[in-house]
């Protein structure tokens, strides 16, 4: 069989309503995100519920692609590793981070489409080896992959439109400049905002491997074992199929960070002390609000989030559950800030996740959430931290790409 058309089960819409109790990436701290390497909870022994529906092109046993990553990272050489495993067709090591983009862009701060004195907008990058990933990809954007130059980028289409560019524009970050070569579904690129050349890798600053993407032919649990085994991994190693995950990424619980922009808006922002961040106060005065909720009273959130979590909450209370959300041991919903020193910004620098009974639910360790409102916010489009690989009991965050429940105008904050 053709490997690439093993990997049919990668296309489908470029996003859609998620619902997740599952998944998260390498390294996977407070907000789903990339980040330091903490404890993680053993890989679950059973498959957990697809996180969108399954592409119809996709066979019930259709599982020949591999999603492979750890809370630790990949080991070195990874690839290399897996060259004695049987059944494998083809292997591909995708890095990853998030840069610094200059240019082009659309801050209200910005000066002719270009940040300056300090100013940046964090932007989703990968890097990748344009022959072995286009085996992996739809064959309608295998080809155009294929043909990926060093010096040269491909956009997803909603990061294309994000930066109102096309073929031939510049891209410039901190770290150096791209051109884009071609714009790709969503999706042929794992959601990403910017993908380059991995001869590009070390120029650009994007050298941590994130994920494998794996084409085989054998038995799914067999050569799972048989990776696991080649990796030599203390931490868990999670495999997901198309099936099983709309983003054949590492982080692959949260929405990438595209999808995030292009929902809730894009800022520009300075580092600040620590991992401590300053937004552009034009992106805060138009998106972020200070609203009062059931059970919580005020808080300060994306104006998006408000209803959605008012909803989430009136059911609570609807439901006589009130009591396991405990106010003294809710720790916020906007907070500008990194996950962690030289990391990804958290989303709650967007105000779309909440952290609820953090006190008895500590990050890395046991959860202590009652089921029933776990199942309540993810009904309503938050995915849950406490079933990611390096788990975070107490974070719930949006990941629904389009609203999942309607709810009241933002009330004004009492007192």
């Amino acid at each position: 069989m053709n490997v690439r058309l093993l990997a049919a089960g990668l296309v489908g819409a470029a996003c859609g309503a998620v619902a997740v109790l599952a998944l998260s990436g390498p390294s996977t701290t407070a907000s789903g995100e990339v980040g330091a390497a903490t404890t993680a909870e053993p890989e679950p022994t059973t498959t957990p519920a697809p996180t969108t529906a399954p592409d119809p092109r996709l066979d019930e046993d259709e599982d020949d692609v591999l999603l492979v990553w750890a809370s630790s990272g990949l080991p070195d050489r990874a690839a290399a590793r897996l060259a004695s495993v049987p059944d494998i067709l083809e292997v591909t090591t995708v890095a990853g981070h998030e840069l610094e983009l200059l240019a082009p862009v659309r801050a209200a701060i910005a000066t002719d489409g270009r940040l300056g004195d300090g100013w940046v907008v964090p932007i989703d990058v990968l890097a990748i080896d344009p022959r072995s990933y286009s085996s992996v990809v739809p064959d309608g954007a295998a080809a155009d992959l294929a043909t990926l130059a060093p010096g040269s980028a491909a956009l997803g289409e909603t990061s294309a439109m994000l930066r109102g560019v096309g073929i031939g524009d510049v891209i410039e970050l901190t770290s150096g400049l791209v051109e884009v070569a071609m714009i790709v579904p969503d999706r042929a690129v794992a959601g990403a905002e910017l993908v380059v050349h991995h001869d590009d890798a070390e120029r650009l600053g994007v050298v941590v491997d994130r994920f494998l993407l794996v084409a085989h032919d054998g038995d799914r649990r067999e050569v799972q074992r048989a990776i696991d085994r080649a990796l030599g991994l203390a931490a868990p190693v999670r495999f997901r199929t198309p099936a099983e995950t709309t983003w054949l990424r590492h982080g692959d619980a949260v929405l990438p960070l595209a999808m995030v922009k292009d929902r809730f808006g894009e800022f520009a922002y300075r580092p600040g002390q620590g991992i401590s961040i300053t937004i552009d106060p034009a992106w805060e005065a138009a998106h972020l609000v200070e609203a009062a909720v059931p059970i919580l009273g005020d808080v300060r959130c994306h104006r998006d989030l408000v209803p959605i979590l008012d909803a989430a909450l009136s059911a609570l209370e609807r439901d006589g559950l009130a009591h396991l959300v405990t106010l003294e041991q809710f720790a916020g919903c906007h907070v500008a800030r990194r996950i962690g020193p030289d990391q990804a910004l958290s989303r709650h620098s967007w105000g779309i996740a909440v952290d609820l009974n953090v006190d008895d639910n500590p990050r890395g360790s046991f959860s202590t959430q009652d089921p029933r409102l776990v199942e309540t916010m993810r009904e309503h489009g938050f995915g849950w931290g406490g079933a990611w690989l390096v788990p975070d009991p107490a974070h719930y965050e949006l990941v629904a790409a389009t609203p999942t429940a309607s709810g009241p105008e933002p009330r004004e904050p009492s007192g």
